[in-house]
């Protein structure tokens, strides 16, 4: 029954995706795999705005009334303001009784800048050198760099905490796609 599980609502991670015939989307399914495991959500899907399965695909997938959907974006842009809501939508509105909540993105959770943190502290360590010897970039697409993108420019140094921990901290934003 649902009621006596605790989190009765599925989960579903929504990200961009890539269409092209040897595009790895695999990351997305571990990561839905290991919350699943985790029992994170009654059921946990994933899904792609371009890609398969579909945000579509995904929803109409599972069996749970309540939709949670965490988009696998780091900034509050086009896809998370217009393109994800317009897809959520065209996939419930033939299934009234079914609710959905659209989350920020992971990009906007502030623990994430303090794993990432961690995770290049834990590199270098592994590499027996020290952190202040480091050059940390974090790179993202983002085809259009404009105000309302969600995230200034300086926001992630200055959210990954003790910066000066490595030797170069910064963030470069590409306007191209990756091929």
């Amino acid at each position: 029954m649902e009621q006596d599980r605790p989190f009765p609502f599925a989960l579903i991670l929504a990200a961009h995706g890539e269409r092209r015939a040897n595009a790895d989307n695999a990351g997305v399914a571990r990561l839905a795999g290991n919350l699943a495991a985790a029992g994170v959500a009654k059921e946990v899907g994933f899904g792609f705005i371009k890609g398969s399965p579909s945000i579509d695909e995904a929803i109409r997938a599972l069996s749970s009334r309540h939709v949670v959907v965490y988009p696998l974006f780091l900034a509050d842009g086009y896809f998370t303001r217009v393109v994800l809501p317009r897809l959520v939508e065209q996939a419930i509105q033939k299934d009234v009784a079914r609710t959905t909540r659209i989350l920020p993105p992971i990009g906007l959770e502030p623990a994430l800048a303090d794993l990432i943190v961690d995770e290049a502290v834990a590199a270098a360590h592994s590499r027996a050198i020290s952190p202040t010897e480091m050059i940390v970039v974090l790179l993202a697409h983002a085809p259009r760099m404009t105000r309302d993108h969600g995230l200034p420019l300086s926001y992630w140094p200055i959210a990954c905490g003790n910066v000066r921990a490595f030797g170069i901290f910064g963030l470069l934003f590409s306007r191209r796609h990756p091929r």
